[in-house]
């Protein structure tokens, strides 16, 4: 090929390139958050706050290039009307700054003159080389690196949110989190369309006051909804949202707070508990590592669709002649029913589908094995746990019969 063939398709790649990055963020975010049998979504807590100040410009990338999808950030609207990231009222906490101010009576330059207190701030915390974003930033951030926004606010500004992100076109990636009545929720976003998913917040405890609110959410056409409770077991979403609303609303978790999580703990092994109860939207502090946790789920649930698939379209069952082998072929039967219904499920937790993956393979393996130990003339040999129980059953007849005869005679 000539130099200057070569020298063209290298400008034309360079300019595909470039128009790919600039492109718009697509409404896959949205789309799949509003989808209540869509899968885990994670959720980077007010992007990643032990590195950087939390809901800065800077820590929001930061854990939108993790790979985790989404980013909580607060938005609240200055003096002059700047949506910005900031979660509350006022700057004592997160601003150093000679004196506190309160972030609805501050311009965006009098917020923008103080750096923000590194990570989550607090009395005594250094100050960082952060300043307070507008929303804008933000927006432009998640379009850019392809990650979506799930941004909490209150009812007050909701309206004025809602219309701003439609005006931006950032409906597409980008979702409200609002603390507050459900039927207020709905009023506020009264004849806006185009408006993001919304996901409200019920706190408590009170089974009846949960149905409630979430059948106000549905009927408002919610996202999802993140029950705040000291339940320990999740059993008001586990009888509501799964039993009540099937097919209706995302179960959103919390565990950055066990205040607000049925004092879970933000970690592997409550992500599992939490997906396998139900729980779609799981918020954390560790976006690196439950960007990793959902590779493996992405690995298990291939490795469990590869065994599924194996054993049901290569591999037959054996037609055993002896009844002794009944309890390996419900073992088997219950292992493929077991991971059909996770395979139909979106969202289910790692440890579900590396059990269920586990467990049918060793039913297959005792099968085979069997099945040499039949063709061989020793089948049945094998201990198993029905086996031992029937003759524990078996010796404890033969003992009470003796008993009872031994008595008979003595009596006699």
């Amino acid at each position: 090929m000539n130099s200057w063939k070569k020298l063209l398709i290298t400008i034309l790649a360079a300019a595909l390139a470039l128009c790919c990055l600039t492109l718009p963020a697509t409404a896959a975010g949205a789309d799949d958050l509003k989808n209540p049998d869509g899968g885990v979504i994670g959720v980077s807590n007010r992007g990643m706050r032990r590195d950087y100040p939390e809901n800065s410009l800077e820590g929001v990338l930061a854990a939108g290039r993790t790979g985790i999808g989404w980013v909580l950030t607060d938005v609240r609207k200055t003096a002059d009307g700047v949506f910005v990231l900031f979660a509350d009222e006022t700057t004592e906490r997160m601003l150093d700054a000679p004196e506190a101010m309160t972030v609805a009576e501050a311009t965006l330059a009098e917020l923008q003159a103080h750096p923000l207190k590194a990570y989550s701030g607090g009395a005594g915390a250094q100050a960082s080389e952060s300043r307070v974003p507008t929303l804008e930033q933000a927006l432009g951030a998640a379009r850019n690196e392809g990650f979506s926004l799930l941004l909490k606010t209150d009812l007050s500004l909701l309206p004025g949110l809602c219309d701003y992100l439609t005006e931006k076109n950032a409906a597409g990636f980008t979702a409200l989190l609002v603390n507050a009545k459900a039927q207020d929720i709905a009023a506020a976003l009264a004849g806006r369309d185009n408006c993001p998913p919304v996901i409200g917040v019920k706190r408590g405890n009170v089974i009846f006051a949960v149905w409630s609110y979430l059948k106000k959410a549905a009927e408002g056409g919610f996202a999802g909804v993140q029950l705040q409770t000291t339940n320990r077991y999740g059993v008001n979403f586990h009888q509501t949202v799964l039993g009540r609303f099937p097919g209706k609303l995302r179960a959103v978790a919390d565990p950055t707070d066990p205040r607000l999580c049925g004092a879970r703990e933000d970690s592997e092994k409550w992500w599992d508990d939490l997906i396998s109860r139900g729980y779609s939207v799981i918020v954390t502090d560790e976006a690196e590592l439950f960007a990793e946790y959902m590779a493996r789920n992405d690995a298990a649930r291939a490795r469990l669709n590869g065994l599924y698939a194996r054993y049901t379209a290569q591999w037959k069952l054996p037609n055993f002649r002896s009844a002794l082998f009944n309890d390996y072929k419900k073992a088997y039967t219950d292992a493929i029913t077991e991971a059909e219904r996770i395979l139909g499920d979106a969202a289910v937790s790692t440890r579900e589908m590396n059990d269920c993956a586990a467990a049918l393979q060793k039913a297959v393996d005792d099968i085979n094995a069997n099945y040499a130990a039949l063709e061989q003339g020793s089948a049945g040999s094998t201990v198993t746990v029905p086996r031992i129980l029937i003759c524990v059953a078996a010796a404890a007849v033969v003992v009470a019969v003796q008993v009872f005869f031994y008595k008979k005679r003595k009596k006699a």
